[in-house]
């Protein structure tokens, strides 16, 4: 696990109440999760903050998982 990979399940370990151990790459976090859009904003808005990075709402659309998140990031952090 890289550290961008690391940071995220972190935040989604505290955000979502669950041990850093029962979170995988292809989790949704709809789906397994419960997220809402407010769930959601925050996760952006961490990884914003985090990582130094600006994200809109086109760069977000798609994230659908915690795979996507990362890759996200990933790909800002290279721009």
């Amino acid at each position: 696990m890289d550290n961008i990979e690391l940071i995220i399940f972190r935040m989604i370990a505290r955000q979502f109440n669950k041990n850093i151990e029962e979170i995988n790459e292809n989790m949704n976090f709809i789906e397994d999760f419960g997220a809402d859009s407010i769930d959601l904003v925050e996760l952006i808005m961490f990884c914003e903050d985090e990582f130094k990075i600006e994200l809109d709402v086109t760069d977000y659309e798609h994230v659908k998982r915690i795979k996507d998140m990362v890759a996200l990031v990933e790909k800002k952090k290279d721009v």
